[in-house]
């Protein structure tokens, strides 16, 4: 009878690979369909294969979800789209080579308990065609 021994190293490095094979952002989506992204992640949309990548929050000052404010506020994000930089703002599109980029949340919504850490921020798109 074969007997199965396990190194204790070797059982992480098996836990680990599945994890690492499985990309957390969509490499590819189609035109019309929403899509989150984590900063520093991009997708590729449509038979034409338009790059959208999410590079950072330029403006996040959306009223805390635990204050009472004048003004709601507004978020701006900074993406990569066909080639150039953008800024993007909720309801905002920006075009680009023959499609249209809309932000539509993002996420997590700010409280005074603590700021938000440019790790913890995810973006919704959806590109149409123009």
């Amino acid at each position: 009878m074969r007997q199965l021994f396990i190194v204790p190293g070797m059982l992480a490095v098996l836990v680990l690979a599945p994890a690492c094979d499985s990309p957390s952002a969509p490499s590819d989506v189609a035109v019309g369909e929403e899509f989150t992204l984590a900063i520093g992640e991009a997708a590729r949309v449509g038979q034409d294969a338009l790059n959208l990548g999410f590079e950072r929050v330029a403006e996040d000052s959306r009223c805390p979800s635990d204050a009472s404010c004048v003004w709601a506020g507004q978020v701006v994000v900074e993406v990569s789209l066909g080639g150039s930089r953008r800024l993007l703002k909720l309801d905002e599109p920006a075009d680009s080579d023959g499609y249209r980029a809309r932000l539509l949340r993002v996420a997590p919504y700010p409280s005074s308990a603590a700021p938000i850490e440019a790790s913890q921020y995810r973006a919704t798109f959806v590109v149409e065609q123009r």
